[in-house]
């Protein structure tokens, strides 16, 4: 990893910018995949640049959202496959920050609850990725919350409930 660093910067700053400048969801989608690649390629080394992916987490996931909505309709192929690649990215992230993905809960929790609410049609999508997340954000986490364990209980109740 430590060979590929000093091209890092480069190539985040490439993809954080097509993620702002795009409108196109396959777009976005792709973005994000090379985004995570480049996170879990990165290791312990994307720390330096976790501000400015976690900034852009957030606006990914907006935007996969008001997709959704201005659809009028479910839209599982564009919108669902982007928060699940922002799933994928906060994942990794969160790995490779360790016990300082702390800062990331404010971001990361809404989202793990979002993926494990099953009144909402795209749960069946991104509750797989948002088990890696819940998990790697226990992982990171001293602390043990309420917040944390009922997200948890709600994941592990949809798993159930998709198995009987």
């Amino acid at each position: 990893m430590a060979s590929f660093a000093p091209y890092a910067p480069e190539m985040l700053g490439a993809v954080l910018s097509l993620l702002e400048r795009t409108e196109e969801g396959a777009s976005k989608m792709t973005a994000m995949a090379v985004l995570s690649l480049l996170i879990e390629r990165l290791g312990d080394h994307a720390q330096s640049f976790a501000p400015a992916v976690a900034a852009a987490l957030p606006e990914v996931w907006a935007f996969a959202c008001a997709t959704e909505q201005q659809s009028g309709s479910y839209d599982q192929s564009s919108s669902t496959m982007v928060k699940s690649g922002v799933v994928r990215a906060a994942t990794q992230l969160t790995l490779a920050l360790g016990s300082a993905a702390e800062a990331l809960h404010g971001f990361s929790i809404p989202v793990a609850a979002h993926c494990v609410d099953m009144s909402h049609p795209d749960h069946v999508y991104v509750l797989e990725v948002s088990a890696r997340i819940d998990a790697m954000m226990l992982l990171s986490s001293g602390a043990f919350s309420a917040h944390r364990k009922f997200l948890l209980s709600r994941s592990l109740l949809s798993v159930a409930s998709r198995c009987a």
